[in-house]
């Protein structure tokens, strides 16, 4: 069996195409000739997993503005 291509390797950081979280690429594998990603964040100190098909997924993050004012709201406290 051979390793499944990917866009993406373990370790990246990587988002929802639709948005969300900053999530780690966990682990990667071939399902019915599709790659599927693993990931997972945390929310405070619970982490949260799910995979989806790889072109669910981006590197870049497609909500920056929220990101932008969520690290200027922490570096106001």
């Amino acid at each position: 069996m051979s390793e499944p291509t990917s866009k993406f390797i373990i370790g990246d950081s990587i988002y929802l195409k639709s948005g969300g979280p900053k999530m780690t690429v966990t682990n990667i594998a071939l399902r019915n000739e599709k790659t599927i990603i693993y990931t997972q964040w945390f929310v405070g100190q619970k982490a949260n997993a799910m995979n989806a098909h790889e072109d669910s997924f981006t590197k870049e993050d497609p909500n920056p503005k929220k990101e932008a004012s969520e690290k200027k709201s922490v570096s106001e406290l």
